[in-house]
Order: C-alpha cells, then structure tokens, then sequence
C-alpha cells in the first residue's frame, strides 16, 4: 500500500508537470514578462515537488496519526474517565499554540516562498551573464544581487524556523506536561483504591502512545499549511486567463506587414 502510494504520488507529479508546461505553452509572451523566470522554474521544481511530499508523505501519515489517538482516547475514556479528561484538556491547550504555528507558517511562509524564487531567478540570471561579466571585470558587481538574495532568504529561513518552532515546540511541551499530570492523576486514584493497578499500567503506556501520534500530527499539519501555500502558487498558473486563439479563423489573410508612426522616445525626449 505504501509503495502504491509513493507511486501514484509521482504520477501525479509528473502529469501536474506536463501540466504546467501545456499551460505555460498556451500562454502569451506578456505572461513572461509580466512573472520573473525563476519563478515559473520554482513553481515547477519547489512547489510541485511540495505537492508531491503531501500525497506521498503527509496524507497517509496524517490518517493513521489521527486514528491511534481518537481510538485508544475512546478505550481510555470507558476504561476511567478522569485521567482520560486530562489527556484531552492537554490536547484541547496544546492545539492553541498549533494554531498560533500554523497561522505564523501561513504569513512568512508567502515571504520565504519568494525569497526562494528570488534567489533562483538571481542565480538564473548571473550564470547566463557570467561570460559577460567576466569579458568587463564586472564578476563582483554582478554578484552583489545574488549576493542580497541570499542574505535574504537566510534571514526569512531563519525567521520562519524560529517564529513558527517556537509555538510548535510549546504545543509539544504542552502535551509532555498533560502526560505528566495524567500519570500524578493516576498514581494518586491508584493509591486511593478507585484505580486498579492494571488500569495505572494501562494509562502509564497507552497514555503514551496516545501522545506520541498526536504529537506528529500537530507537526505534519504545520507542515502541510507550508505545502498548501506551494499548492496555491500552482494553482495561479494552472487557472490564468489563456487567450483566445482558433487557427481556422485566424490565419493571416496575406503576409506583408508594415511599420507606421514608429519613434523612440525617453521620458519626454
């Protein structure tokens, strides 16, 4: 199954990137001047490559992730509901910060997408000059862009590493402390009689592998925010306005052109 998976994820990737290229085929030549080369380039690699990571990787993933804690949370829960009720509360806190990281993905994410085209469309753009640059000794000069860009992207990478890990190291923290209270909650009814010693072992580890997929499914759905924002991109391209075109009825009536009123101007000279 999991094979299968893997290969009709990069199906699909190679059929999107057919896709995109029929597309980008139809469309006018103001569509490239209107969108920077690197751009189209990283759509094509970076983002459907993001697309790829999310049929392949984070679907199933996310599927068998939320199945493991909603059934062990309902065996737990007719087993004895207090301590149940406080791995649910830890999940119910812990989802507070997912939020605040999913949201922070969802703003410099955008920003750290077009640092990535940027710096491509720097790179494209100095290794397509470099022989020209280096005939005019102009090597420096003309790396100073690139060199901007990469400073750039350093800096928004970092940025969103840190301003969404912050919050999404909170929500696991948050969780490690729920099982720390469940386990207190427990041992205090076992001592207390209204918990069997079976039941105590029952929550120390189920209540352990209740967490552990509810730890990697806050991850993975961070993560699948970031990969929705390429599926985005992707989307522009595939839904912009092609024009009209029918070669039976548009065929030149003869072949001559001619150029007519015809100036140069700069500014107003």
């Amino acid at each position: 199954t999991l094979t299968n998976s893997f290969y009709q994820a990069y199906h699909i990737s190679a059929n999107l990137r057919l896709d995109l290229g029929e597309k980008l085929r139809r469309l006018t030549l103001g569509f490239f001047k209107q969108n920077d080369p690197g751009d189209v380039t990283s759509r094509m690699l970076h983002d459907v490559n993001k697309a790829e990571q999310i049929v392949s990787h984070s679907v199933p993933d996310i599927v068998s992730a939320f199945i493991v804690p909603v059934m062990l949370g309902v065996f737990l829960l007719v087993m004895n509901p207090l301590p149940s009720l406080v791995l649910f509360a830890s999940v119910l806190v812990g989802s507070v910060f997912f939020f605040i990281s999913r949201k922070v993905i969802s703003v410099l994410g955008k920003q750290h997408i077009a640092a990535i085209t940027e710096t491509s469309s720097r790179i494209l753009e100095y290794s397509r000059s470099i022989k020209l640059l280096k005939a005019y000794d102009m090597t420096g000069e003309g790396f100073q862009k690139l060199d901007e860009s990469m400073k750039r992207l350093k800096k928004l990478s970092f940025r969103s590493e840190v301003f969404a890990g912050i919050p999404a190291q909170m929500f696991l923290f948050v969780l490690d402390c729920g099982y720390f209270v469940m386990l207190l909650v427990s041992i205090q009814m076992s001592l207390t009689g209204s918990l069997s010693i079976p039941e105590l072992f029952s929550f120390i580890v189920l209540g352990y592998y209740f967490f552990m997929p509810v730890k990697q499914l806050g991850v993975m759905l961070v993560e699948l925010r970031y990969a929705g924002l390429s599926v985005s991109r992707i989307g522009e391209i595939l839904e912009t306005e092609e024009p009209e075109y029918d070669s039976q009825t548009q065929l030149p009536e003869t072949f001559n052109f001619a150029l007519e009123d015809v100036y140069f101007r700069y500014k107003d000279e």
